[in-house]
């Protein structure tokens, strides 16, 4: 079941509430009827708050959340499947153990993401910049890195030489330049 539209119940906000919630959010979800999808769009930090004390529900399978800008967002063990992403701002987010499996991360900012454990195997990455961010035993099978950008990515040389990535020789060669470029400076 995809969690986007489920609709979060007074009973939730009063254990969010002795959990000890922000007032504003606890507002902010009395408003109105809300749901985790609304959550997760215009308030990252409360819903990675909620995420943290295992508020949330998992799956978030084909969510649109395209140009969103969810730098350092909690993102932990979520399901994304298929999920749009496409030039969303993601850097600095912890998506440790997220399933992203075939999700469009065309043109997103990856930069210093948390991406250990992530699965990301038929996901699409054209253009993401996933500088600084760590791949460590990252599931990239399949996945479409053409014109992504790894520098300084932690364990992604091992990562693309794992899998059959689309685009993975040339993300290597520029790795290796880099790595070459720097070595060069130091004489």
């Amino acid at each position: 079941m995809n969690c986007e539209k489920i609709v979060i119940t007074k009973d939730w906000i009063k254990v969010a509430a002795a959990l000890g919630a922000c007032p504003e959010v606890l507002d902010w979800l009395r408003e109105e009827p809300r749901t985790f999808g609304e959550m997760l769009r215009y308030h990252h930090s409360w819903f990675g708050w909620a995420n943290s004390h295992h508020l949330v529900p998992l799956n978030f399978q084909k969510i649109n959340l395209s140009e969103a800008r969810l730098s350092e967002a909690k993102l932990q063990g979520l399901f994304l499947q298929e999920a749009n992403l496409e030039e969303a701002d993601l850097s600095e987010a912890k998506l440790t153990c997220a399933c992203l499996q075939g999700a469009n991360l065309r043109n997103a900012d990856l930069t210093g993401a948390d991406l250990r454990y992530a699965n990301l195997s038929r996901a699409d990455l054209r253009g993401a910049n996933l500088s600084d961010a760590d791949l460590y035993r990252a599931d990239l099978r399949e996945a479409d890195v053409t014109r992504a950008i790894f520098y300084d990515a932690r364990n992604a040389e091992e990562v693309l030489q794992q899998f059959n990535v689309k685009g993975g020789k040339e993300a290597l060669d520029k790795i290796r330049e880099q790595e070459y470029g720097r070595y060069r400076r130091c004489w």
